[in-house]
């Protein structure tokens, strides 16, 4: 996957270009075989039966180019939901 696959090209909360990045928990590879064995004896023990939480399956997820934001932004993001 890459970045032209995202809707979203840019922050939410400040309007900052957004950049892909790989999943810190499956290591863009979108999940996990778990078999429920500890010797996996699989035919296909690269195939996924666990899609990631982190990443929901795509192995990269966007991060915010401009990353800490203040409180102030947080606060006005926040407030727009509290809107809704």
């Amino acid at each position: 996957m890459n970045e032209e696959d995202y809707d979203i090209k840019n922050c939410p909360i400040c309007g900052s270009e957004l950049r892909p990045e790989m999943c810190w928990q499956c290591h863009g590879d979108g999940g996990f075989h778990d078999c429920g064995e500890d010797c996996c004896a699989c035919a296909d023990p690269d195939e996924i039966t666990d899609i990631c939480e982190e990443c929901r399956g795509e192995g990269l997820y966007l991060v915010c180019c401009s990353l800490p934001h203040t409180d102030e932004q947080m606060a006005a993001y926040k407030k727009l939901f509290d809107q809704i």
